[in-house]
């Protein structure tokens, strides 16, 4: 999961952390599930009193503290209920959901209308001390016009449209509500119950649009499929998404191709490879 030195010293004080939350929390471990982890936290199944919850244990300084402020403010409506969260907020203890059903899993008509009615259920005031979506519209508009290396894969008429969109987004004037900044669809998930609702916040204050880049980048593949193919499939993702949550296409359509080359660029540094090819793809239909 981490390779540097502080993440060597977090996994290796993970089951010390567990034991002392457990005990702290009167937490039992619940072998009938498994464990899960991502790139920076581990999820471990747990019960409470005979509730079923899960433990998230984070790696510190990948500042945690914000999804903890964004669930807070949520409450459980339209994510996940935030149950316990230590004083950092690199632990917190969950509602338990159904890992198995997340919205990536859904024929592609069934996505867009669930992911614009949630990102309109999420869209209530933003808490002070977030990062705005200005704030951030300006970073990438101050470095997205970087001089093209040779062999730059990115189109030059590309990161000319994304610097010119993403100076517009600075200065936007629309309302501020509490956003979630990274509504994969696989932070989408059911509960038992078969509610959808987000996980894993990475909030920002702005406006509703800046949800959708990171939902439409997810579902590319899905639309290569038979019941949602090329970029026909995509703008009808979008129009779908913009339907269901009363959002406004142009600003969507604005921040998709801001996040796309602003991804791009990040991910080809990075020596991703199927990311930029899927950021190929939204731009080819949007930019």
């Amino acid at each position: 999961m981490l390779a540097d030195e502080s993440g060597q010293r977090w996994l290796d004080d993970l089951p010390a952390q567990l034991v002392d939350r457990c005990r702290r929390w009167s937490l039992l471990p619940d072998d009938r599930v498994p464990v899960r982890h991502g790139a920076h936290a581990l999820v471990v199944p747990v019960t409470r009193w005979g509730r079923d919850c899960v433990l998230k244990v984070s790696h510190r300084g990948l500042e945690p503290a914000g999804e903890v402020l964004a669930l807070r403010t949520w409450d459980g409506q339209g994510a996940v209920q935030l149950l316990e969260a230590d004083e950092g907020g690199d632990v917190l203890l969950l509602e338990r959901l159904d890992a198995a059903a997340t919205l990536g899993h859904c024929p592609p008509g069934q996505v867009g209308p669930v992911a614009g009615r949630l990102i309109r259920r999420l869209s209530v005031p933003a808490p002070a001390g977030l990062t705005t979506a200005r704030a951030q519209a300006g970073a990438i508009a101050a470095t997205i016009a970087r001089p093209v290396r040779h062999g730059d894969p990115l189109p030059v008429r590309w990161v000319r449209t994304a610097g010119e969109l993403a100076e517009e987004l600075r200065h936007d004037d629309a309302p501020e509500v509490l956003v979630h900044a990274d509504l994969t669809t696989a932070n989408v998930l059911r509960r038992i119950a078969g509610e959808w609702v987000a996980i894993d916040p990475q909030p920002l204050a702005g406006p509703p649009e800046r949800s959708v880049p990171e939902l439409l980048l997810t579902a590319v593949d899905a639309c290569a499929g038979d019941a949602c193919t090329g970029d026909a499939g995509l703008h009808r993702l979008l129009a779908d998404v913009v339907a269901a949550g009363g959002l406004d296409a142009e600003r969507a359509r604005a921040w998709v191709v801001v996040r796309a080359v602003d991804y791009w660029t990040w991910a080809v540094g990075a020596g991703l490879t199927l990311d930029p090819q899927r950021c190929r793809r939204l731009l080819a239909a949007f930019a």
